[in-house]
């Protein structure tokens, strides 16, 4: 922890402890003035005096008034300073004293004011000395006064101490200082904050220190109390690092086993079992371990003969089970111990504690018998899978005894050895038999049998006849009971008599025969045969087959699906009994010729007479079997058809030509028959044409008009134009479309009937919208020759409240966010297109707490006095949540075309139409259109497509202005980017996301047909109003105007490279995420990374899809990288060398050259991105020069000082001091500067 660094600087200290400065003096105007600058005070009271005469005899007294501008600052000695004739020339001191107002405020500049002297002297009266400048040093030291810091000593059964904690001066708002212990298991803190104020600061207030029993027999603890940076809005004491303190906490833990119980314990011969725990008392510091063993072997034994405690099970018991065993000797009760060992640890008040043993008693259980394990739950299998179990004599006996052991069902299962023979030498020891599965491949299921035991033989009486249980086994079946069926689908018949097979099999034998019926579920598609299968005993293993015969049912329905149904097996086995087999699924193919012709009827319009047309038609034949089309006629000679007969195959088609010949001026119909084996049988199409003169001169359209001119919404529009042709007209039509609308409808235009040439209709009132309408109208003569005149524009008008922002498709549907900056557009020509008259409704009067609104116009910010169509505006409010715009009455734009004029540079403009349209630009000569807030606070591409009320800029790459005209009648099915043909190469896609602000559109790469210069593919990136998240690639050296880019895309000539990217940050305060996105072909033995420039981190690109940053974003707004692409030698030795150029520490150097005349150069290290202040002071502590005060980043920078003030006056000779000041750093050097 640190301390806040004394604050007085050289010059100071300099000045209060007198070090002989001459200073300026100020003649003219009846005044001698020392000093004429600056006089310095401090709050410890330090003073600085100025002294004062006149310049010329006065005729009378003169008086001057003497004041201070801050009387909490600073005192004067004397009110009033008074000349006579006789002392007129004599200087006069005035003593200003510095005055201490507990306030840790900085240095004050305040001033002694000297008011206009009074005299009755007419050349001195009202004529006004010069105030002068004064700095008052605070003395107020920014620091928090913790006491004692050290020998505080509490203990584990709770003792505790006090510690003491104030501030050192008077802060401006409330001080938050939080503290906690470093190991809570040893010491508790209380309170956890402690809270100073302008009232309370100079106050102690206690911090009590408890000790805490950690429950461990260790030494003495030593922890801390820690104090956190300070919290408070006065920025002196904000993050100020209080001291530490250092506490004891002494150790009251004995230590010790617990092992309970230690006697009453009781095992028997038969296995019983006991069972006692061991604890520690206390934890240690290291593992104990504890040893255990019996003292008769053949009494007991322990599962476990080892316990271990750790620092973390101490307290947790451990269990010991001791289990009795058998000596076969009938001998009584017998008495035992459990020893425990001495424990070995390393903690050293555990090792060689050693625990109490244990008693315990093996109760004897011999007797008379047999003893069988296991006696039940034996499973054999007809796999052949075995089972054993095991006997032995309970005593010894006097002679051999044999015990004869047999199976009650050989066919299920049988037994080896069959005998058991125990002698005096082998009593006891177990004898095994083995009883092993048969097999009977018949499927009667699990079958349970006995395993016969004795009665046993032998000379001794005890055991001669005596007869142990039987016990029973269970043999598992591995015969199952189904029927196997094979194939069950994908078997295939045809309406032609194909046929397909399946069969049948029993998986295991049965007792009986076995009956499986069949049937068809549609006897139009398929029979089978035989209708059901019979499978004997004694061939129950063989296959059965089935046939199945495809039926033709003369219908063209497509291959059909149907089922073989397999009904439930009748047997009088009743395992078998009752068993369904699976259905079989068939196809049956369709065989039919389906006749399909390209054209319902053959209209040949108008055809010159004594002249032909034909039209081809096209039969095709989708069926599966052979079309054959044996007659093709007409009724009448006009209408001929070659072929009059053909063969399609199944999936083919042939033409038929058919041709009209007219020879007279007339309507001609007939009929076309055709005759085929098809199910339609005959087919007959109508045949029509008409015979006509030359006629080749189209119909005149005239005199178009709609009214009203400009329509309202919902209101009938009348349509009418004249259409003359001298063979007279056959229809007049209009199409018309809604504005954005894909759909074109048609009416029929009725010629009136008092003059046959005007035509007129009207588009119905529900289809007049504020979209707008365009119309075109195309007249046919009765030669078939037709004009198409327009398209017109129907321009509607509106009314407030019938166009607003919250529009449906609006860009702005979902309001003007409060505090948030939103571009938009007009989307229509407003009555009133005064701006403030527009937003004063919803917004009230413009200031700063209402609205501000900009637009961007011949390369400036300007306030834009009205609201047009097409132009592009920046609105930020402050009233409500999410504000509509309602822009009153107005007309929408002429839907045949709008012009667009993009200066050089960036361009705002708007959607002019109130629906979505396209303005499709040339990338290489425009960025854009691109727009804000569409996803997230940030800049996106929207691919050409502008919704109304959308606000977008364009950038006009070019050097001139250029005209982009609009049409949304031709684009409105076109909402597509102008295609660009896919380089060769790669891209790295950046993205920047943070919970308010993004920037997601940026990149780095190599494209073919790129430059490393500036060139279509580089961006620049678009300006922000208000806070942001924004990547760019800073290249200074590309453009005049520009030096910040969205992209940078370089030649594939060069493989290897460095891109610079950095992340600038404003408003922003969560973390940051970077995603990152190759796209295209990136050579795979090539690498590529991103260099983290503040963390030295490298990320590899391949291996990664994004990297998130969590910084303080006001203190570090500009996070530089780098992006390295190449050969993996490349990568890692350019990485390497960047890493190696970049300062640690921040640094200043000594200037050089020092001593120096006139100029100097100053040179100075930045470790990450700062903002950096360089300025010059004198030995009196004033400035002389700022020389930056700038944002730099990382790496090394110089300036030079000409040896000129702020004001560009040449400085005297002496003693200069600079100092570089940043958020983190500062550092004060020497100069000389020579004459």
């Amino acid at each position: 922890m640190k301390n806040s660094e004394n604050k007085w600087s050289l010059p100071f200290l300099n000045r209060i402890f007198s070090i002989f400065i001459m200073a300026g003096t100020l003649s003219g105007q009846g005044f001698t003035i020392t000093p004429s600058e600056v006089l310095i005070t401090t709050e410890f009271g330090a003073s600085d005096t100025l002294m004062i005469n006149l310049t010329s005899l006065p005729t009378s007294d003169v008086r001057i008034p003497v004041s201070v501008s801050d009387t909490t600052e600073g005192s004067v000695s004397v009110s009033e300073v008074l000349f006579t004739s006789s002392n007129w020339e004599n200087v006069q001191s005035i003593v200003l004293k510095g005055e201490n107002d507990d306030e840790q405020d900085g240095d004050v500049t305040y001033t002694l004011i000297l008011s206009a002297a009074v005299s009755e002297d007419g050349s001195y009266n009202g004529l006004d000395p010069a105030d002068v400048s004064s700095i008052n040093y605070d003395d107020d030291r920014v620091a928090v006064e913790v006491f004692p810091t050290e020998g505080i000593i509490v203990s584990e059964r709770g003792d505790d101490a006090v510690i003491s904690v104030r501030l050192d001066s008077k802060p401006t708002a409330d001080v938050f200082v939080g503290l906690t212990s470093s190991d809570p298991a040893e010491g508790a803190v209380s309170p956890s904050s402690l809270t100073f104020n302008p009232e309370n600061w100079s106050d102690y207030q206690l911090v009590t220190v408890e000790g805490v029993s950690d429950g461990i027999a260790d030494s003495d603890e030593i922890f801390s109390v820690i104090f956190f940076q300070v919290a408070s809005e006065d920025q002196d004491y904000s993050g100020f690092d209080p001291p530490d303190v250092t506490v004891t906490n002494m150790n009251l833990d004995p230590p010790g086993i617990n092992i309970y119980p230690t006697t009453g314990l009781t095992t028997s011969e038969i296995g019983d079992r006991a069972k006692f725990s061991a604890v520690l008392l206390s934890a240690p510091n290291s593992n104990v371990t504890i040893g255990l063993s019996v003292s008769d072997s053949t009494e007991g034994k322990l599962l476990s003969s080892l316990l271990t405690f750790t620092p973390e099970n101490w307290n947790t018991p451990q269990n010991v089970i001791v289990v009795g065993k058998d000596d076969f000797d009938d001998d009584g009760d017998k008495n035992f111990s459990v020893t425990t060992i001495a424990a070995a640890s390393d903690d050293p008040l555990y090792s060689g504690l050693d625990p109490a043993d244990v008693s315990v008693t093996n109760v004897d259980e011999d007797g008379l018998g047999f003893t069988f394990y296991p006696i039940d739950t034996l499973s054999t299998s007809e796999d052949g899978k075995s089972a054993q179990f095991t006997f032995l004599l309970t005593s010894e006996p006097s002679s051999h005894v044999i015990v004869p052991v047999v199976s009650s069902d050989a066919s299920e299962g049988t037994v080896s050895p069959g005998w058991a023979i125990f002698k005096q030498d082998n009593w006891s020891k177990p004898k095994k038999v083995t009883v092993t599965g048969m097999d009977d491949d018949i499927a009667d299921n699990d079958i349970r049998y006995n395993i016969l035991v004795g009665p046993a033989e032998s000379s001794d009486t005890n055991y001669d006849g005596l007869d142990p249980v039987d016990f029973f086994v269970t043999n598992r079946d591995n015969d199952s009971a189904y029927v196997l069926i094979s194939p069950t689908s994908g078997l295939v018949t045809t309406e032609t008599g194909q046929q397909d097979t399946f069969s049948l099999t029993l998986a295991a034998r049965p007792r009986k025969d076995v009956i499986i019926p069949l049937s068809s579920s549609d006897n139009s598609e398929g029979n089978i045969k035989p209708d059901s299968v019979l499978i004997p005993v004694n061939n129950w293993s063989d296959s059965f087959e089935a046939v199945i015969t495809g039926k033709n049912d003369d219908d063209v329905d497509g291959d059909q699906t149907f089922t073989i149904l397999t009904a439930p097996v009748v047997s009088l086995d009743y395992i078998f009994s009752g068993i369904d087999p699976p259905d079989i699924e068939v196809i049956n193919l369709d065989r039919e010729p389906v006749l399909n012709l390209s054209l319902a009827a053959l209209d040949f319009n108008s055809v010159q007479i004594d002249t032909s047309a034909v039209i081809s038609l096209s039969v095709s034949n989708a069926g599966n079997d052979t079309l054959k089309i044996t007659e093709i006629t007409s009724k009448t000679t006009n209408f001929t058809v070659l072929p009059e007969e053909a063969t399609v195959p199944a999936g083919d088609s042939v033409f038929i030509a058919v041709t009209f010949s007219p020879d007279t001026i007339d309507t001609y119909t007939d009929t076309l028959t055709i005759m085929s084996n098809s199910s339609q049988r005959n087919i007959k199409i109508a045949l029509q044409g008409l015979g006509v003169t030359i006629d080749n001169v189209k119909p005149v359209l005239s005199e178009v008009t709609h009214r009203p001119e400009n329509p309202g919404i919902g209101t009938d529009l009348a349509i009418s134009c004249t259409a003359t042709d001298e063979n007279g007209m056959l229809d007049v039509q209009i199409f018309y479309r809604q504005g954005g609308s894909g759909v074109e409808k048609q009416l029929a235009m009725i010629s009136s009937s008092g003059d046959t040439d005007t035509y007129q209709t009207s588009i119905p009132a529900e289809d007049v919208t504020f979209n707008g309408l365009s119309y075109s109208i195309v007249g046919i003569d009765n030669r078939y020759n037709s004009t198409t005149t327009g398209p017109y524009s129907v321009n509607i008008s509106f009314s407030s409240e019938q166009l607003t922002s919250s529009m449906t498709g609006s860009a702005l549907a979902g309001g003007i966010p409060l505090e948030t900056w939103r571009m938009f557009s007009i989307p229509a020509t407003l009555d009133e297109e005064n701006s403030s008259k527009v937003l004063n409704d919803e917004l009230g009067k413009r200031d700063v707490t209402t609205w501000e609104l900009w637009t961007w116009n011949e390369n400036k910010w300007q306030y834009p006095s009205s609201l047009e169509p097409g132009k592009g505006y920046w609105l930020i409010q402050w009233v409500d949540p999410s504000i509509s715009i309602d822009p009153g009455s107005g007309t929408t734009v002429d839907q045949t075309s709008f012009a667009f004029t993009l200066q050089p540079g960036w361009n705002m403009i708007g959607n002019p139409y109130p629906f979505e349209t396209s303005l499709s630009l040339d990338q290489a000569d425009y960025y854009g259109p691109i727009t804000y807030g569409l996803v997230g606070e940030g800049w996106k591409n929207v691919n050409n497509s502008l919704l109304p009320w959308g606000g977008y800029v364009v950038y006009n790459k070019g050097s001139a202005p250029e005209t982009i005209t609009l049409n949304p009648i031709k684009t409105f099915q076109t909402l597509t980017r102008k295609n660009v043909t896919v380089a060769d190469g790669w891209k790295l896609n950046i993205g920047a996301y943070g919970k308010t602000y993004v920037d997601p559109g940026n990149a780095v790469g190599r494209l073919s047909g790129s430059l490393d210069e500036l060139d279509f593919r580089d961006n620049p990136e678009p300006p922000y109003m208000g806070g942001y998240v924004s990547v760019v690639m800073p290249r200074d050296d590309w453009s005049e105007d520009i030096s910040n880019f969205t992209s940078d895309i370089r030649s594939l000539a060069e493989p290897d490279g460095v891109w610079d990217v950095e992340l600038r940050v404003k408003k922003e305060t969560s973390p940051v995420t970077l995603s990152l996105e190759m796209e295209g072909d990136f050579p795979v033995e090539h690498d590529i990374v991103l260099l983290d420039l503040i963390n030295r981190e490298t990320h590899h690109i391949k291996e990664l899809s994004s990297v998130t940053l969590n910084q303080n974003w006001e203190k570090l707004p500009v996070y530089p990288f780098k992006v390295i692409a190449g050969s993996p030698e490349y990568v890692s030795s350019m990485t390497q060398e960047i890493l190696s150029q970049l300062p640690e520490t921040f640094t200043l150097y000594q200037n050089y050259p020092n001593p120096f005349n006139p100029t100097t150069t100053i040179r100075f290290e930045v470790p990450t991105p700062s903002q950096v202040t360089l300025r010059i002071y004198n030995l009196m502590g004033q400035e002389v020069r700022t020389l930056t005060r700038d944002w730099f980043p990382i790496g090394s920078h110089q300036l030079m000082w000409n040896g000129k003030d702020q004001r560009g006056i040449p400085v005297s000779a002496g003693v200069y001091i600079y100092r570089l000041l940043s958020q983190d750093f500062q550092k004060t050097r020497k100069m000389v500067l020579l004459k």
